[in-house]
């Protein structure tokens, strides 16, 4: 496979640039089709059926290789490269490129725009991507980016942050909950340094400086061990009284959007716990909830290597982290 060193529609003739026969022919083709209607996608799919070569061994048409050609102003002729295409016929596309563009008037500094937790695909868990056209009825809709799925959704902005903003609305800070788990057990490292200290504390004479920074490394050892779901925890507990506005709570408190069929969702926090309208509060058991829309599971797009939440180990090393601060300070 070659790439390209020249414009599609180019070749090199006796050392100079030169307009290539069957390309210049596909190109005019191109750019007559989408004057007469046609979408870049339409376009690009044909190609592709007649299996017509972007370059030597490369078929690949898509909707960004026709814009770039189209956009080309090479084709209206330099000193270096022949024209291709009259200047009205370009002007006319340029124009018609214009007319079709459903996002030239967007507000890009709406609340939509700063969200930027993964939406995923009720189907396949794939990701999925806002689109607008002000075409239609409903001018947006979220489509799922798994070409072998490509399902969509057609829901509002204001009627997705509604959704989302009342099942937030329903997560109170007594409901962040984290499946149960063994009492933290301390590794190797963790009682050699809490033996270190017992010594310290019973010798003689002790050095404040050096007890000072083993408890201090002992302390980091076991956070260490613990993970950081004890913070998550925390922080949504924190984030869940904040007065900023829907997205930014969003983005601060939750890993994953589910957007299903039924235009309901589904809110995955930061703790992995599942928020959904039928079921407040359930978590991730492995366990499906009963709902009005299909192809509802709890295993859509979560992460395989995350570790269950510590709670109960928190709660037994928090203890011991205030006393050695305290003893630190008196140190």
């Amino acid at each position: 496979m070659s790439n390209r060193t020249l414009p599609y529609g180019y070749c090199y003739k006796n050392g100079i640039i030169a307009i290539e026969p069957k390309e210049s022919k596909v190109l005019k083709r191109i750019f007559s089709a989408y004057l007469n209607g046609d979408s870049m996608l339409t376009i690009a799919e044909q190609l592709n059926r007649e299996k017509i070569e972007y370059t030597s061994g490369v078929i690949g048409w898509n909707k960004g290789r026709l814009k770039h050609l189209i956009d080309n102003p090479r084709y209206l002729g330099t000193e270096v490269y022949p024209q291709i295409i009259e200047q009205a016929a370009y002007e006319e596309i340029q124009r018609t490129k214009h007319s079709r563009n459903t996002q030239k008037d967007t507000d890009k500094t709406q609340e939509i725009f700063r969200l930027t937790v993964p939406v995923r695909c009720p189907t396949c868990g794939s990701l999925m991507r806002r689109r607008h056209d002000s075409r239609c009825k409903c001018q947006e809709r979220w489509t799922c980016e798994n070409k072998d799925c490509r399902l969509r959704i057609e829901i509002s902005d204001a009627e997705l942050l509604d959704t989302l903003s009342d099942l937030l609305g329903t997560v109170t800070a007594d409901s962040i909950t984290v499946p149960a788990e063994k009492p933290y057990e301390p590794s190797t490292e963790v009682i050699r340094l809490n033996n270190e200290i017992s010594r310290m504390l019973d010798a003689a004479e002790i050095d404040k400086a050096i007890l000072r920074n083993k408890m201090t490394e002992c302390l980091s050892q076991k956070y260490s061990e613990l993970g950081n779901e004890c913070c998550a925890v925390q922080r949504l507990k924190t984030e869940l009284d904040s007065t900023a506005d829907i997205t930014e709570r969003l983005n601060r408190t939750v890993s994953e959007i589910r957007l299903h069929l039924d235009k309901t969702a589904d809110l995955i926090l930061l703790n992995g716990q599942i928020i959904r309208k039928e079921k407040i509060h359930a978590t991730d058991s492995g366990r499906s909830t009963k709902s009005g829309a299909g192809n509802r599971t709890d295993n859509i797009g979560q992460r395989e290597h995350q570790k269950p939440l510590p709670s109960p180990a928190c709660r037994s090393i928090l203890p011991s982290f205030h006393e050695a601060r305290g003893t630190a300070q008196q140190l």
